[in-house]
């Protein structure tokens, strides 16, 4: 038995025409990233990282104080590499606690989140607390 396929119907000038726009906003968006790639390059953070100042440092900064840890100078004021280590982790706690403010990573509701987002602000409190005390000893 034979079948007869029906040509393709040809191209809906609507659908081609969203196809259109669709990939010129696709193209900007690109460039956009471009551009914001080279800002980076050039000035060390782009307009992108400026629309959120702390979720830029909250991506940045946590990395930076793992290569830390990994690295082979401590300040003079501790004894061995373990304390330095241990006040890095003290500070890292802070930023974690920061990034689950930020996303509101809490399955609860009512006064049990009120309490944990309470709890987690006094960790990033203290947190930030060293980190501005170890400011200045954050090199390698």
């Amino acid at each position: 038995m034979l079948r007869f396929v029906s040509p393709a119907q040809p191209p809906n000038k609507r659908n081609m025409m969203r196809n259109i726009v669709w990939r010129i906003k696709d193209l900007k968006y690109k460039l956009r990233w471009i551009k914001w790639f080279w800002q980076r390059g050039k000035r060390g953070y782009s307009d992108y990282d400026n629309w959120g100042v702390y979720d830029y440092l909250l991506k940045i900064i946590p990395p930076m104080l793992e290569y830390l840890k990994d690295g082979s100078g401590y300040p003079c004021e501790f004894e061995s590499i373990e304390g330095w280590i241990a006040k890095i982790d003290e500070i890292l706690v802070g930023f974690e606690a920061a990034k689950r403010i930020e996303s509101l990573d809490y399955n609860l509701n009512g006064k049990q989140l009120i309490k944990a987002l309470d709890n987690d602000h006094k960790i990033f409190k203290k947190g930030m607390k060293e980190f501005t005390e170890y400011f200045f000893a954050l090199w390698d």
